[in-house]
Formats: structure tokens, sequence, C-alpha cells
């Protein structure tokens, strides 16, 4: 989790998750999955604040070698 804010300024990423590492040999492969939002509102400029927010499901894939 990060949050942060100033004034009329305030960010938000939250994520959780869980993974899996395969230890092979050669190489570590981790298989990672979970849920992430971010939340952002920005008052930067003259005129509306900006607002934005983004959250689904991720997946990926890490390699280690």
């Amino acid at each position: 989790m990060q949050f942060g804010g100033t004034g009329d300024n305030s960010t938000a990423d939250v994520m959780a998750g869980l993974d899996y590492v395969f230890n092979l040999d050669s190489v570590d492969f981790t298989l990672r999955g979970g849920y992430r939002v971010m939340d952002y509102s920005l008052d930067y400029f003259v005129g509306e604040p900006i607002k934005l927010r983004e959250e689904g499901f991720f997946t990926g894939v890490e390699l280690n070698f």
C-alpha cells in the first residue's frame, strides 16, 4: 500500500496478490497474480481537478537467472 497527499492532491496505490516460486536448477520461475487499485486526484492546473481511478486483476511472470 502506498498513500500520499498534500493540499488538494492525493494518490493511493493498493495491491493484493499471491505468488508461487519454482526453484529450478538454472533459473527461479515466479508466477504472480492479484488485484490492484490506483486512485489519483490532482489539482495542479486551473479548472477542474484531474481524477483517475484504475483497478483490476493482474498476472505476471518473473524469471531470475
